[in-house]
């Protein structure tokens, strides 16, 4: 079975990133997909702390080898972000410029959230993801107060095949 990574990206105390993440997850087809969640407000990923630059792959700090893993064995991912200040979180800019050759060719989804849909997140993601050579394959938008209301709970029916839509370009 494949396995599809949810990365959550906000660590914010307030965040709706963990409940929507879960609903997204609730979404994807169990037959098609092994779906794990994955929060980098819980994972030990410190600012780049490695010797070398990531591009050369060698990685020797625990932490970074966990994170490279992961990435390495997912068989790809659906990156949520919420949208801060124009752009995505610093933990997902952290947690792509620590490594370089995990992504490289991985399928990724991309949804972003806010109350412009997180546009402008998706939109500046996008050439970070190409930089590292990953296989951007989709976004959803999904607005605050339409799609979803400010405490993550859903309101469109039109959401769920949004995702679904997603996921299967990700296969």
């Amino acid at each position: 079975m494949k396995k599809l990574r949810i990365v959550v990206t906000s660590t914010r105390p307030t965040r709706i990133g963990g409940r929507l993440g879960q609903w997204v997850a609730d979404q994807i087809s169990p037959e098609e997909w092994d779906v794990e969640l994955l929060d980098l407000g819980a994972l030990d990923l410190p600012m780049l702390d490695e010797d070398d630059v990531p591009r050369l792959g060698n990685y020797t700090r625990p932490h970074t080898l966990a994170w490279a893993k992961t990435v390495s064995e997912a068989d790809a991912l659906i990156i949520l972000t919420p949208e801060y200040n124009a752009s995505f979180t610093a933990p997902l800019k952290n947690a792509i410029d620590t490594l370089f050759a995990e992504w490289n060719e991985k399928p990724i989804g991309v949804i972003g959230y806010g109350w412009g849909g997180g546009a402008r997140a998706t939109a500046a993601l996008s050439p970070v993801l190409k930089n590292v050579q990953a296989d951007e394959r989709g976004v959803v938008h999904v607005h605050f107060n339409k799609d979803i209301d400010p405490a993550g709970e859903v309101l469109s029916d039109e959401l769920a095949g949004k995702v679904q839509e997603l996921a299967a370009k990700l296969v």
